[in-house]
């Protein structure tokens, strides 16, 4: 990033940009499966996995799993309605 606020007419920056998008597509999915991690846990750790899925949607909106994030997070979310109402 500091590469390109600083040579932003670089020969190098296209390639820079590329490569700047290909690690961030590489620490989305690590961090998502992190949050899926969570759920795979025995007993699976829903509060983490909650955390973990709204903390992906924050820091990678633009993902190509943002979606399944968000319908993760709300799962989650019913399911903690449905917790808090049957005790």
């Amino acid at each position: 990033a500091r590469f390109l606020r600083t040579y932003p007419d670089s020969a190098n920056a296209q390639a820079a940009r590329v490569n700047m998008e290909d690690v961030e597509q590489r620490l989305a999915m690590l961090v998502f499966r992190q949050a899926e991690f969570y759920d795979s846990m025995h007993p699976p750790r829903t509060q983490s996995s909650l955390i973990a899925h709204r903390d992906f949607v924050r820091r990678f909106p633009s993902s190509e799993l943002v979606e399944n994030a968000r319908i993760r997070v709300a799962e989650l979310e019913k399911q903690n309605e449905n917790d808090s109402t049957q005790k």
